[in-house]
């Protein structure tokens, strides 16, 4: 899917069998924190199929994982709780 967010257009593939909601709610994810995040943009799309499975799965990672997902969502709408 292609979408326009601050005037950037990024492109984000479905993850197969992924619902429509999980789906938009990662699109958001990343039109939301791209402008601010300085690393490599498949790294947020990552980050993205990562929160998302926390978020609706309860799916655990590795400390350094879910230390990286927790800066970067820090204050925001995304921000989770573990």
């Amino acid at each position: 899917m292609e979408f326009e967010k601050n005037g950037l257009v990024h492109y984000i593939q479905r993850v197969p069998h992924e619902c429509k909601t999980r789906f938009y709610n990662r699109a958001e994810f990343i039109g939301e924190l791209y402008p601010s995040y300085t690393d490599d943009y498949e790294k947020l799309i990552q980050y993205s199929k990562i929160w998302s499975s926390i978020k609706y799965d309860g799916t655990r990672y590795a400390d350094v994982i879910e230390n990286s997902i927790k800066k970067m969502t820090s204050g925001t709408k995304y921000e989770l709780s573990f």
